[in-house]
């Protein structure tokens, strides 16, 4: 800040008032620069942090694909096995009750 009292002419106190101005619009540039700066490197960060957040998503996703369709693949097998079984148990019923039919004749 200027005070009058220190300069002795008109010429001096204009020069060092521009002055003060000048240093004040140059600070402020650089608070202003300083401040985009910052606001860039927040874009940055939030956009960092989004991509990871969708990255993990789609990892979770991919697990929970995996797990559904190693459920259904047991869940098929396990069907399987019990027609199998079925068929089986079936089978022997049928060679039972030719045995019965034989015994009787």
């Amino acid at each position: 800040k200027i005070v009058e009292g220190e300069f002795s002419d008109w010429k001096s106190l204009y020069l060092a008032r521009h002055m003060d101005e000048e240093d004040l619009g140059n600070q402020a540039s650089k608070i202003v620069e300083s401040s985009l700066q910052q606001l860039l490197l927040l874009k940055c960060a939030v956009a960092q942090q989004r991509l990871q957040q969708e990255a993990q998503l789609e990892q979770r996703l991919a697990l929970r694909r995996a797990m559904r369709r190693q459920r259904q693949q047991r869940q098929q097998k396990q069907e399987i096995q019990e027609q199998k079984e079925e068929e089986e148990k079936e089978r022997e019923e049928k060679k039972k009750e030719e045995k019965e039919r034989d015994v009787e004749k």
